[in-house]
């Protein structure tokens, strides 16, 4: 079984075209409909307006005391959301971020739109709803991102997911939202004026690891598990910055093939070297691990098949790659 050959690149975004397919597997049809819906409720002690998307997204609300002006003891509403003016709740279920471990917080939660990436504050796990939330601008700039893409996705740091989920729709909705809670805020006296979005705060990332993360998204067609030695990180090229290997054998895919870069025993090694943009260097391998240098660089140290150690004396044996400045030769 030979190794699968890998898709030709595009220009277009790359992790926008990979979230895209993955919306596209996972509901095998052409995302069209509208997926995100609002909510609206006062009982006459509090208002709370909600927005929420599909399965695994998350929930936008804001809600305060009601002009009505009911004591909560008359309607039994006495654990509501409030919100502060100008600001929305971000939630999410434990289906999507699953439930506290030992602490109640969590700081490794980004949202993804296109090549961009927008790191939450810190969530606070509520016990009375069972979910994760923080207090957001409420036109803070990664809903502005979410509200012109067809699809966006949630990636958290601590297992190295990415959940890919529609956008459509968001825009109109969240519009409507904030219209709401407007009006709300400013019939109790607390004028919502909502001001100029703030800058974005983009993933701090270095290019290439991010490279590495888009190649991953875009070759497994979305989510994906790694396992702790999918991606090594050191100093190949020696410009200072560092340089990530990518494994594709201790990568399973979510969607499609779980290995899509490995054939009957060897898998696909992709080298990101940071003096080097565009496509890797890429090489076939069983297991792969870096080698320090004697020039105090590092080299790819990857494992042969039988058929290729036979000259070697049999067994196992390691090819030994090292880095000329204009691409990878093997160490002799």
């Amino acid at each position: 079984m030979g190794l699968p050959a890998k898709e030709p690149s595009v220009t277009f975004p790359p992790i926008l075209s990979s979230l895209a397919a993955a919306v596209l597997t996972l509901t095998g049809t052409a995302v069209c409909a509208e997926t995100w819906n609002l909510r609206s409720h006062d009982d006459g002690s509090f208002f709370l307006h909600s927005m929420s998307g599909p399965a695994g997204s998350f929930a936008l609300e804001c809600g305060e005391k009601s002009v009505r002006g009911l004591s909560p003891l008359q309607t039994g509403n006495t654990t509501p959301r409030v919100t502060r003016a100008d600001a929305l709740r971000i939630g999410f279920g434990s289906a999507t971020l699953g439930l506290p471990r030992s602490e109640g917080s969590r700081s490794d939660v980004m949202l993804v739109v296109g090549r961009a990436g927008f790191q939450l504050p810190e969530l606070i796990w509520d016990e009375l709803d069972g979910s994760w939330g923080a207090e957001l601008s409420a036109t803070d700039p990664a809903f502005t991102e979410i509200a012109q893409a067809e699809v966006f996705g949630i990636y958290t740091a601590s297992d190295a997911q990415m959940r890919t989920l529609s956008a459509v729709g968001f825009g109109s909705v969240h519009a409507r939202l904030l219209q709401s809670c407007a009006a709300g805020f400013a019939a109790i006296g607390q004028p919502w004026v909502v001001g100029l979005p703030e800058p974005a705060a983009p993933w701090q990332a270095n290019g290439t690891e991010a490279r590495a993360r888009t190649a991953l998204t875009e070759g497994c067609n979305g989510a994906f598990d790694l396992e702790p030695s999918a991606l090594l990180r050191g100093q190949i090229d020696g410009d200072g910055i560092e340089d990530v290997v990518l494994d594709w054998g201790s990568v399973t895919c979510r969607s499609g093939p779980a290995r899509p870069f490995c054939g009957a025993a060897m898998c696909s090694v992709d080298v990101f070297l940071s003096a080097r943009s565009g496509a890797p260097e890429t090489l076939l391998a069983l297991g792969v691990r870096l080698q320090p240098l004697s020039n105090g660089l590092q080299g790819v140290a990857t494992g042969g098949s039988l058929a290729m150690c036979q000259d070697r004396g049999g067994g196992s044996c390691e090819f030994l790659w090292y880095w000329t400045g204009t691409g990878l030769e093997e160490l002799r």
